[in-house]
C-alpha cells in the first residue's frame, strides 16, 4: 500500500504534470537531471509523484534565482 498522498504516475501523467514531452522526460532521466522511473513489471513503468513534484519545485526555485 502506498503512503497517503503518494501516487504512481505513468509517462503521460508525468508529461501532463511537467509540461515536458515524453521524449524530453526520457532525455532528462538519461542525463540524470530528472527522477528515474521505476519498473514494476513488463511494460509497466511509473514515477513516484513525490519525486516528480520535488523536481518541479526545484525547477521553479532555479528559475526564481535567475
Amino acid at each position: 500500500m502506498l503512503p497517503p498522498g503518494l501516487s504512481l504516475l505513468r509517462i503521460s501523467d508525468v508529461s501532463a504534470r511537467t509540461g515536458l514531452s515524453p521524449d524530453a522526460i526520457q532525455d532528462r532521466v538519461g542525463r540524470g537531471v530528472f527522477p528515474a522511473s521505476v519498473t514494476l513489471g513488463q511494460d509497466y513503468v511509473v514515477w513516484r509523484s513525490d519525486e516528480v513534484d520535488g523536481w518541479i519545485e526545484s525547477e521553479l526555485e532555479r528559475v526564481d534565482r535567475l
